[in-house]
Protein backbone atom coordinates (compact mmCIF):
# COMPACT_ATOMS: atom_id res chain seq x y z
CA UNK A 1 0.00 0.00 0.00
CA UNK A 2 0.92 3.48 -0.34
CA UNK A 3 2.58 4.85 3.05
CA UNK A 4 1.26 8.27 2.54
CA UNK A 5 -2.18 7.20 2.12
CA UNK A 6 -1.97 4.88 5.25
CA UNK A 7 -0.60 8.11 7.06
CA UNK A 8 -3.65 9.84 5.95
CA UNK A 9 -6.04 7.45 7.27
CA UNK A 10 -3.62 6.21 10.13
CA UNK A 11 -3.73 10.06 11.45
CA UNK A 12 -7.75 10.38 10.26
CA UNK A 13 -8.04 7.86 12.96
CA UNK A 14 -6.63 8.12 15.55
CA UNK A 15 -7.66 12.10 15.22
CA UNK A 16 -9.18 14.03 18.72
CA UNK A 17 -7.04 10.55 20.84
CA UNK A 18 -5.85 12.62 24.03
CA UNK A 19 -2.24 12.26 24.34
CA UNK A 20 0.21 12.42 27.66
CA UNK A 21 1.51 15.92 28.10
CA UNK A 22 4.72 15.44 26.02
CA UNK A 23 3.95 13.03 23.83
CA UNK A 24 2.47 13.41 20.45
CA UNK A 25 1.64 10.88 17.38
CA UNK A 26 2.99 10.52 14.05
CA UNK A 27 3.64 8.34 11.79
CA UNK A 28 6.76 5.97 10.41
CA UNK A 29 9.29 8.63 9.05
CA UNK A 30 11.03 6.26 7.19
CA UNK A 31 8.26 4.73 5.46
CA UNK A 32 6.74 8.64 3.93
CA UNK A 33 10.60 9.17 2.76
CA UNK A 34 10.78 5.67 0.79
CA UNK A 35 7.79 6.79 -0.55
CA UNK A 36 8.85 9.95 -1.92
CA UNK A 37 12.37 8.30 -3.30
CA UNK A 38 10.07 5.92 -4.99
CA UNK A 39 8.26 8.55 -6.52
CA UNK A 40 11.39 10.98 -7.04
CA UNK A 41 12.84 6.93 -9.50
CA UNK A 42 9.11 7.19 -11.34
CA UNK A 43 9.70 11.13 -12.53
CA UNK A 44 13.37 9.81 -14.28
CA UNK A 45 12.26 7.15 -15.78
CA UNK A 46 10.00 9.07 -17.41
CA UNK A 47 12.24 11.74 -18.05
CA UNK A 48 14.90 9.09 -19.23
CA UNK A 49 12.31 7.73 -21.29
CA UNK A 50 11.53 10.93 -23.14
CA UNK A 51 15.35 11.43 -23.64
CA UNK A 52 15.89 8.02 -25.20
CA UNK A 53 12.73 8.48 -27.60
CA UNK A 54 14.44 11.82 -28.51
CA UNK A 55 17.98 10.72 -28.83
CA UNK A 56 17.05 7.65 -31.33
CA UNK A 57 14.34 9.81 -33.13
CA UNK A 58 17.59 12.01 -34.01
CA UNK A 59 20.06 8.74 -34.78
CA UNK A 60 17.25 6.56 -36.81
CA UNK A 61 16.02 9.78 -38.54
CA UNK A 62 12.10 8.28 -38.00
CA UNK A 63 9.24 9.49 -35.67
CA UNK A 64 7.93 5.79 -35.33
CA UNK A 65 11.35 3.40 -34.83
CA UNK A 66 11.70 4.92 -30.87
CA UNK A 67 8.13 3.78 -30.57
CA UNK A 68 8.51 0.46 -31.90
CA UNK A 69 11.74 -0.44 -30.05
CA UNK A 70 10.02 1.56 -26.24
CA UNK A 71 7.04 -0.77 -27.11
CA UNK A 72 9.29 -3.93 -25.96
CA UNK A 73 9.90 -2.12 -22.41
CA UNK A 74 6.43 -2.87 -20.82
CA UNK A 75 6.36 -6.89 -21.66
CA UNK A 76 10.20 -7.23 -20.78
CA UNK A 77 9.67 -5.64 -17.23
CA UNK A 78 6.40 -7.77 -17.12
CA UNK A 79 8.21 -11.15 -16.16
CA UNK A 80 10.03 -9.47 -13.20
CA UNK A 81 7.01 -7.62 -11.81
CA UNK A 82 5.05 -10.57 -11.95
CA UNK A 83 7.41 -12.30 -10.48
CA UNK A 84 7.87 -9.94 -7.72
CA UNK A 85 4.29 -9.79 -6.68
CA UNK A 86 3.82 -13.69 -6.69
CA UNK A 87 6.66 -13.58 -4.14
CA UNK A 88 4.82 -10.32 -2.84
CA UNK A 89 7.93 -8.33 -2.66
CA UNK A 90 7.87 -4.86 -2.28
CA UNK A 91 8.54 -2.08 -4.59
CA UNK A 92 11.12 -0.08 -2.74
CA UNK A 93 13.47 2.47 -4.11
CA UNK A 94 16.34 -0.13 -4.91
CA UNK A 95 13.69 -2.13 -6.88
CA UNK A 96 12.77 0.94 -8.56
CA UNK A 97 16.18 1.90 -9.78
CA UNK A 98 16.77 -1.55 -11.36
CA UNK A 99 13.77 -1.68 -13.11
CA UNK A 100 15.13 1.89 -14.66
CA UNK A 101 18.16 0.34 -15.27
CA UNK A 102 17.13 -2.63 -16.96
CA UNK A 103 14.93 -0.50 -19.82
CA UNK A 104 17.99 0.12 -21.71
CA UNK A 105 18.50 -3.20 -21.76
CA UNK A 106 15.30 -3.60 -23.26
CA UNK A 107 15.47 -1.43 -25.85
CA UNK A 108 18.85 -2.11 -26.58
CA UNK A 109 17.51 -6.16 -28.22
CA UNK A 110 14.57 -4.71 -29.46
CA UNK A 111 16.14 -1.37 -31.43
CA UNK A 112 18.67 -4.15 -32.81
CA UNK A 113 15.53 -6.58 -34.37
CA UNK A 114 13.60 -2.95 -35.47
CA UNK A 115 16.65 -1.73 -37.01
CA UNK A 116 16.85 -5.29 -39.20
CA UNK A 117 13.86 -5.11 -40.27
CA UNK A 118 13.88 -1.70 -41.62
CA UNK A 119 17.14 -2.51 -43.46
CA UNK A 120 15.06 -5.40 -45.04
CA UNK A 121 11.88 -3.51 -45.79
CA UNK A 122 13.39 0.10 -46.76
CA UNK A 123 10.48 2.98 -47.02
CA UNK A 124 8.23 0.75 -48.65
CA UNK A 125 4.89 -1.24 -48.86
CA UNK A 126 4.52 -3.87 -45.66
CA UNK A 127 6.54 -6.86 -45.57
CA UNK A 128 5.49 -9.57 -45.98
CA UNK A 129 5.39 -12.76 -43.26
CA UNK A 130 8.04 -14.55 -44.89
CA UNK A 131 10.16 -11.74 -45.16
CA UNK A 132 9.90 -10.99 -41.81
CA UNK A 133 10.50 -14.81 -40.60
CA UNK A 134 13.83 -14.66 -42.86
CA UNK A 135 14.82 -11.02 -41.11
CA UNK A 136 13.93 -12.75 -37.44
CA UNK A 137 15.51 -16.13 -38.20
CA UNK A 138 19.33 -14.76 -39.48
CA UNK A 139 19.45 -12.23 -36.63
CA UNK A 140 18.00 -14.24 -33.91
CA UNK A 141 21.55 -15.67 -32.87
CA UNK A 142 22.89 -11.52 -32.80
CA UNK A 143 19.75 -10.77 -30.45
CA UNK A 144 20.31 -14.17 -28.37
CA UNK A 145 23.21 -13.54 -27.61
CA UNK A 146 22.83 -9.91 -26.20
CA UNK A 147 20.35 -11.13 -24.09
CA UNK A 148 22.23 -13.99 -23.45
CA UNK A 149 24.88 -11.80 -21.90
CA UNK A 150 23.23 -9.52 -19.92
CA UNK A 151 21.52 -12.65 -17.88
CA UNK A 152 24.31 -14.82 -17.69
CA UNK A 153 26.44 -11.57 -16.61
CA UNK A 154 23.37 -11.09 -13.78
CA UNK A 155 23.53 -14.39 -12.49
CA UNK A 156 26.66 -14.49 -10.29
CA UNK A 157 25.38 -11.32 -8.60
CA UNK A 158 22.61 -13.17 -7.24
CA UNK A 159 24.91 -16.10 -5.14
CA UNK A 160 27.34 -13.87 -4.32
CA UNK A 161 26.97 -12.13 -1.27
CA UNK A 162 27.93 -8.39 -1.94
CA UNK A 163 28.02 -5.52 -0.06
CA UNK A 164 24.99 -3.55 -0.80
CA UNK A 165 23.05 -6.60 -0.74
CA UNK A 166 19.77 -4.91 -1.20
CA UNK A 167 20.50 -2.83 -4.40
CA UNK A 168 22.75 -5.31 -6.11
CA UNK A 169 20.45 -8.41 -5.93
CA UNK A 170 17.21 -6.21 -6.50
CA UNK A 171 19.18 -5.16 -9.69
CA UNK A 172 20.60 -8.61 -10.95
CA UNK A 173 17.14 -10.46 -10.33
CA UNK A 174 15.59 -7.81 -12.44
CA UNK A 175 18.05 -7.95 -14.76
CA UNK A 176 18.17 -11.24 -15.65
CA UNK A 177 14.10 -12.15 -15.49
CA UNK A 178 13.72 -8.66 -17.59
CA UNK A 179 16.85 -9.38 -20.32
CA UNK A 180 15.36 -12.96 -20.98
CA UNK A 181 12.02 -11.00 -21.87
CA UNK A 182 13.77 -8.24 -23.65
CA UNK A 183 14.86 -11.09 -26.01
CA UNK A 184 11.14 -12.76 -26.60
CA UNK A 185 10.14 -9.23 -27.16
CA UNK A 186 12.55 -8.67 -29.57
CA UNK A 187 11.67 -11.38 -31.33
CA UNK A 188 7.41 -11.28 -30.80
CA UNK A 189 6.62 -7.69 -30.22
CA UNK A 190 8.78 -6.34 -32.93
CA UNK A 191 7.75 -8.03 -35.53
CA UNK A 192 4.20 -7.84 -35.34
CA UNK A 193 4.04 -3.96 -35.22
CA UNK A 194 6.10 -4.19 -38.81
CA UNK A 195 2.84 -6.22 -39.75
CA UNK A 196 0.45 -4.34 -37.89
CA UNK A 197 1.81 -0.75 -38.73
CA UNK A 198 4.96 -0.63 -41.50
CA UNK A 199 4.82 2.97 -41.60
CA UNK A 200 5.97 3.20 -38.06
CA UNK A 201 9.48 2.30 -39.67
CA UNK A 202 10.02 4.68 -42.19
CA UNK A 203 12.40 7.70 -42.11
CA UNK A 204 11.28 11.06 -42.44
CA UNK A 205 13.60 11.93 -45.14
CA UNK A 206 16.09 14.40 -44.24
CA UNK A 207 19.11 13.21 -45.03
CA UNK A 208 17.19 12.81 -48.39
CA UNK A 209 15.97 16.75 -48.27
CA UNK A 210 19.64 17.77 -46.97
CA UNK A 211 21.38 15.71 -50.11
CA UNK A 212 18.67 17.70 -52.63
CA UNK A 213 20.09 20.94 -51.09
CA UNK A 214 16.60 21.39 -49.04
CA UNK A 215 14.12 21.75 -51.86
Amino acid sequence: MDPERVERATMAALEGLDTPPGYTLTFDRDAIEAAERLRGISLSFAAAVALAYMAMAALSESFGLPLVALAAVPPSLALPALMLAAGRSPLDAPMACAFVAVSGVAVNASVLMADYIRKAKKNGPAASAMDLYRVVRSRIAIVSATAATTVVGAIPLLVLDPGDEGMVRALAFVTASGGAASFAAAVTVVPALAAAAPRLFDRFGLSAIARDGGG
